[in-house]
């Protein structure tokens, strides 16, 4: 019957995602009379408009267009992949993929036999149709996955080799929903034997996402439209053009519950965006792969760790992140990370730096949480950055704990203004049971961002004049400071 190489499932009408249950959606829609994703279930989204539970027709990512119930309960994981678009068209309906503009083809004895994409001796995708009592087919679960730039092979096969014959195709490059665009009709061409190719190009500038292919089948050339009724056949088709240069900016959508269980941005481009939409509380992970959170002034509450494994991961703009919950919680990663406004205030339990952390913003510690800095990690507190204290100020329960090893112990670094006048700092800086903190208050020439950085060492100086000195030291370097006048 002919194989696709990729197939959309058909599922429904009615969607459960069980708990530690994993549904990827890649760049499509899940359309259908209701969905639920259960706690614990996993979501992977990739569309650019996200999740929604909202109508009219405009609704992408898990919509449906009959306002059937839709939910995804707390405590779900969601991934965020950036992927792709989808096509723009405020008026497709359910059940069909995309409402284009319909096409009533009339003469049962021309019909479409075959469809094949290919790209050299790879096919693609290819549908064996046959006959049909429906002169329009909607083949939206069969896949073309193209790649913009590339150029590719439509084949279409009809029911016989007799007759002069037209042949129509188009896809829908910019996703307007329509294929009335430069460069949408892809093959216009007469098809007077029983097999028609014709080849085509994406072009380079495509967005990656998915789009709608229609190949129509016709007695005679004198109509150029892909809406205007004939004697033929018509077929429509899925085409997922992948563009790797190609940034997506994707919304998280309003579906998504205010709490969750966790959030992971995974887009296949580090430069890709993901939106945040409303404030979230995370009860385990954030975790950052590939590509950009956006807070866009929402405040986020968590309560497990951070993962950064890639390249400047998190714009939190104007918001604030805040620590909670009694546990461990660590920063960790193979990246650094820049927070912006933080709010550690934890029932208990401490906040571990695994990774070179900043806190850009302004940094309170409201609950007597330690913030230990592991060895040969930098714990920086920008330039913009005020460290404060809640009741009880700052002291044993309640410092930048390190482990006072030579040479490796945390380091934490306060970033200044480039400005003249006093500027003053305290490095509430402790190991083991000892709060040994620093206070700096400096006046000099800067230039670039200046900053001064504390390693606390759990051993005698090693330019000691006599052992008669505490078994401790402080070890101060400077960066981008030419003179300096301190205490």
């Amino acid at each position: 019957n002919g194989n696709p190489a990729r197939y959309l499932a058909k599922v429904g009408p009615n969607v459960v995602v069980k708990s530690k249950g994993i549904l990827d959606l890649d760049i499509f829609d899940l359309r259908g009379n209701s969905f639920k994703a259960e706690k614990g279930a996993t979501i992977i989204i990739g569309s650019s408009d996200g999740v929604n539970n909202t109508s009219p027709a405009a609704v992408r990512g898990l919509g449906n267009l009959k306002n059937y119930a839709r939910a995804i309960e707390d405590s779900v994981n969601l991934v965020y992949t950036a992927e792709g678009i989808n096509p723009d068209n405020p008026n497709r309906s359910f059940p069909y993929y995309h409402n284009y503009c319909t096409i009533n083809m009339g003469d049962n004895s021309r019909y479409i036999r075959r469809v094949t994409v290919s790209q050299g001796a790879t096919t693609i995708m290819n549908n064996n149709t046959g006959d049909s009592l429906i002169n329009i087919l909607s083949f939206h679960d069969y896949v073309a996955e193209l790649t913009a730039g590339q150029t590719y092979t439509l084949e279409v096969e009809r029911e016989s080799n007799s007759g002069n014959r037209d042949l129509k195709a188009y896809i829908d490059w910019n996703r307007d929903g329509d294929w009335t665009d430069t460069g949408e009709q892809i093959a216009s061409t007469n098809f007077n034997s029983s097999t028609q190719s014709v080849n085509f190009t994406v072009p380079a500038s495509t967005p990656e996402g998915s789009t709608q292919m229609r190949v129509i089948y016709r007695s005679n050339s004198s109509n150029n439209s892909p809406c205007t009724s004939s004697n033929g056949e018509a077929e429509d088709y899925t085409i997922v053009v992948r563009n790797p240069n190609t940034n997506i900016s994707q919304n998280m959508g309003n579906l998504v519950p205010s709490t969750i269980n966790s959030l992971t941005i995974h887009s296949p481009r580090a430069t890709s965006q993901v939106n945040v939409s409303q404030a979230l509380n995370i009860v385990d992970s954030l975790k950052f792969t590939s590509g950009v959170l956006n807070a866009n002034g929402n405040n986020i509450s968590l309560a497990g760790d951070i993962v950064v494994d890639t390249l400047n991961p998190y714009n939190q703009g104007a918001s604030t992140l805040t620590f909670y919950k009694g546990k461990d919680q660590k920063i960790r990663g193979n990246n650094a990370v820049t927070l912006g406004a933080v709010t550690i205030n934890k029932d208990s339990n401490d906040i571990f730096i695994n990774t070179n952390t900043t806190f850009a913003g302004n940094t309170a510690v409201t609950s007597e949480t330690l913030i230990n800095v592991m060895d040969s990690d930098t714990l920086t507190f920008g330039n913009a950055s005020a460290l404060t204290s809640g009741t009880g100020g700052f002291g044993l329960n309640r410092m930048i704990k390190v482990s006072g090893t030579p040479t490796l112990s945390g380091v934490v670094k306060k970033q200044f203004n480039n400005a003249a006048g006093n500027q003053s700092f305290t490095y509430p800086i402790g190991s083991d049971t000892l709060y040994n903190p620093g206070f700096v208050t400096i006046n000099g020439t800067f230039s670039g961002v200046p900053s001064l950085s504390v390693q606390l060492n759990n051993e005698k100086h090693p330019a000691r004049l006599n052992d008669l000195v505490i078994n401790k030291y402080w070890t101060v370097a400077q960066e981008n400071i030419s003179s300096l006048n301190s205490s």
